[in-house]
């Protein structure tokens, strides 16, 4: 499938803003890279910044299934928004979900569960993101990808993600700074 044009990709983000219970609008010339909205989520407000691209292939034989972002009309390091979040997305027009560098069944797994963990080679952790959960990752995408990178921490939240049953041993295996407390009811 060809690359979205930088309007499309645009819209897709609002869109799924719109899908996981905010409202963006688009800031001026935020149709380029990074791509500037303003996003109302409940009862906060905050600037948005995404350097997004259209996913395609990775094009090595013996990884059929990876797929990636061609970064192209920035540099690094690229510019990080001062006043709120700041995504780098690749978007996948078939599956409709967002991730950057990921094995394209990290994606299909995301549009089952809303969220999907892939570690790569070098413990990079890509995150794909179902559309109906983008507000929730461009939140929270710091704490996901650096927790992602501790093998316990990534196993409780695949299981969360997956809808499995996280279990008072899961947690205990977590770094102390990784729990909460919390009631023992309904877990084991």
């Amino acid at each position: 499938m060809p690359a979205l044009s930088p309007s499309e990709l645009s819209a897709k983000i609002l869109d799924a803003l719109s899908e996981s219970g905010g409202v963006g609008l688009p800031v001026p010339d935020g149709a380029t890279n990074p791509r500037r909205f303003l996003v109302s989520h409940q009862d906060r407000s905050f600037s948005l910044w995404a350097y997004a691209w259209t996913l395609t292939p990775g094009g090595r034989p013996n990884l059929p299934y990876e797929y990636r972002i061609q970064v192209t009309t920035v540099s690094s390091p690229m510019p990080r928004n001062p006043g709120g979040p700041t995504v780098l997305l690749g978007y996948e027009p078939n599956l409709k979900t967002f991730c950057g560098f990921v094995d394209i069944r990290t994606l299909q797994r995301a549009l089952q569960d809303g969220l999907a963990f892939d570690r790569k080679s070098n413990d990079e952790i890509a995150v794909g993101v179902r559309r109906d959960l983008l507000l929730y990752y461009c939140l929270h995408a710091p704490e996901l990808h650096e927790a992602g990178t501790e093998t316990e921490t990534l196993a409780a939240l695949e299981k969360a993600t997956e809808f499995r049953e996280v279990l008072d041993a899961d947690i205990a295996r977590l770094s102390q700074e990784r729990r909460r407390p919390h009631s023992s009811g309904g877990r084991r």
